[in-house]
């Protein structure tokens, strides 16, 4: 089977044409740019469609020959949609922090541990999207007034292409309006009146909830003439960016990826969920499958602004060079807090700071700092995972920071074995177009 596979993330758009693991095309890769004004961290949702359009384009002939469409986005991606599916919103980011007195009441209004227990995660603001929808509500209620649809980035796509309303289990997870406790007990997806209680939402306002790997709908001719592609091919509901490495890796239970880039996310497969007030809780949403997920809003990303900072004047294969050498020396006398986006884990957020400097501290100080304030937070977050089941010794490693992660890595207690993985993400899209769910 012929996958027109699309990647669709923060900063770019990434698609192929893929038969099983081999790719009839070159990647094509398409940027894309996230508005940061914080607290607001937003994604033009236009922008981001004729990223889309155009990364489609550029895979010519063999894209209109496609058997399927499989697509994977970034999420949180929070997204107000009209009746013709139009975005009424930019897509808002899980490094958006306009919503923390928002979390807060919600929090309030349902206990921290009812919460929790009903949602499957604390309402964390921007990462839970519930607490962006009661920010909507006090500050642009013409929005939710008008809103046909409320889903993630690809509820938007999927809208886009097929005129069809849906969203994965993992995508709803972190909508904050799923019921948790009925999922977890075994029942089948269905939204919650009760969270749904404080945006004030409907239910019919809410997509439907179906597996990542089912048929959202066919290629309209519309869309169609919008990619270059022919009409009618089949598109699938889609997953978290995330859940596609697993399926490319082999989702089973105990699988544990890192995917190291903007931000560094370490994540558990597990055969049921075990929520946790510092844990992101979510199915794969292809499968049977439960996440543990444990992230920081500013990993790679805490690296690129110490070099924009501390180092302008070092071009970037130089600043690099750099950064090896710091990683590999000894913990300096300076410390850094690693909050430069906040903490997605946290209501109440936390802001980056270095503390101990005196007249002697150096750049390289402050960039050695950086360093290894990252390896000591991936370090607690492999602690916390292991605390949540049992993983594999089988490691799989993605994103742009593969130096970093052999320096992040060293902290990790045990031993491991890492494997690269290099577009399991598409690889994963076409598995899932072609064999359905994985099995677990």
């Amino acid at each position: 089977m012929r996958v027109l596979t699309l990647d669709v993330g923060s900063s770019s758009v990434k698609a192929a044409v893929v038969a099983g693991r081999r790719f009839l095309t070159p990647i094509v890769r398409k940027e894309v740019a996230s508005r940061v004004a914080p607290p607001r961290v937003e994604l033009d949702a236009e922008a981001l469609w004729k990223a889309v359009a155009a990364a489609v384009r550029a895979l010519g002939s063999a894209a209109r020959e496609a058997d399927r469409i499989a697509l994977d986005a970034l999420s949180p991606s929070c997204v107000v949609l009209d009746r013709e599916g139009d975005p009424l919103t930019p897509l808002i980011t899980h490094q958006d922090r306009r919503s923390v007195d928002e979390a807060l009441e919600i929090e309030r209004r349902f206990g921290r541990r009812g919460h929790l227990l009903l949602a499957g995660n604390r309402p964390f603001p921007g990462g839970i999207g519930s607490t962006t929808l009661l920010w909507l509500r006090r500050n642009a209620p013409g929005v939710l007034r008008r809103a046909a649809t409320v889903g993630m980035c690809t509820t938007f796509l999927v809208r886009r292409l097929t005129g069809s309303r849906t969203i994965d289990p993992g995508n709803a997870a972190f909508l904050g309006l799923l019921d948790f406790r009925a999922r977890a007990a075994g029942g089948p997806a269905a939204w919650s009146r009760e969270l749904c209680g404080p945006s004030g939402l409907r239910p019919s306002q809410l997509p439907d909830i179906l597996d990542g790997g089912a048929v959202a709908g066919m290629l309209t001719s519309r869309a169609a003439r919008a990619l270059g592609l022919r009409s009618g091919i089949e598109v699938l509901v889609g997953v978290v960016d995330t859940s596609a490495a697993f399926v490319g890796a082999g989702a089973v239970p105990g699988r544990l990826i890192n995917v190291i880039g903007t931000t560094d996310v370490i994540a558990l497969a597990g055969r049921k969920p075990r929520p946790h007030p510092r844990i992101l809780t979510r199915e794969l949403g292809a499968g049977k499958l439960w996440l543990s997920v444990y992230t920081i809003a500013c990993g790679g990303g805490a690296v690129e602004w110490a070099q924009r900072a501390l180092f302008p004047d070092l071009g970037t294969k130089a600043f690099y060079a750099l950064a090896r050498r710091a990683a590999s020396g000894p913990p300096p006398p300076v410390e850094f807090r690693p909050y430069l986006a906040g903490d997605r884990m946290s209501i109440r957020q936390r802001k980056a700071a270095f503390d101990g400097l005196d007249l002697k501290t150096t750049r390289e100080d402050l960039l050695r700092a950086v360093l290894h304030s990252l390896a000591a937070w991936n370090a607690e977050g492999m602690r916390l995972l292991t605390r949540r089941g049992t993983p594999l010794r089988d490691v799989y490693v993605s994103g742009g920071g593969g130096w970093l992660g052999g320096f992040l890595h060293r902290t990790w207690p045990g031993r491991w074995k890492f494997h690269p993985l290099r577009n399991a993400g598409l690889e994963g899209l076409a598995r899932l177009a072609a064999d359905g769910a994985p099995e677990d």
